[in-house]
């Protein structure tokens, strides 16, 4: 099967995390599958995505938050505990929801703020280097300051 990069991905920490948008064609989770992922956390819902049960390399980890909404922190800590399990696995996960900025980038920041001992908005501004419109709302950017070093 072909593979195709899927929109707007980028590694978060190399070999462990990555964000992207949601992947729109069975390509993009053949890319996954090829570039080593085993786990694929959707914060879209996951029926929509295109033949993942043909991937039983990829571990599909529903988190469902409805778009343009603020994860809760219980969201935030059943992420973070699935990256750590797969991380200490040597298992890449990669993260997505519709377009991968506001969503998604809530996620990741929250942790580069936890594993990377950042404040806040030191972890957003991280992250807005490779990932330019992560983090969309006051709430998202709220939500990452309570997850950063105080």
């Amino acid at each position: 099967m072909v593979s195709l990069r899927p929109d707007n991905f980028s590694w978060v920490e190399a070999g462990v995390l990555a964000g992207m948008a949601f992947p729109q064609h069975r390509a993009n989770l053949q890319y996954l599958v090829d570039h080593g992922f085993r786990h694929l956390v959707s914060i879209e819902a996951p029926e929509k995505l295109p033949g993942i049960k043909d991937f039983p390399q990829l571990t599909s980890h529903p988190i469902v938050v409805t778009d343009w909404a603020t994860p809760t922190e219980a969201q935030i800590n059943q992420f973070l505990a699935i990256v750590q399990e797969a991380k200490s696995r040597n298992e890449p996960v990669a993260v997505h929801c519709t377009a991968g900025m506001g969503r998604t980038g809530t996620f990741l920041a929250c942790y580069l703020a936890r594993t990377k001992n950042l404040r806040g908005d030191d972890a957003i501004a991280l992250l807005r280097q490779t990932r330019e419109h992560s983090v969309e709302t006051d709430g998202q950017r709220e939500l990452v300051r309570r997850f950063g070093r105080q």
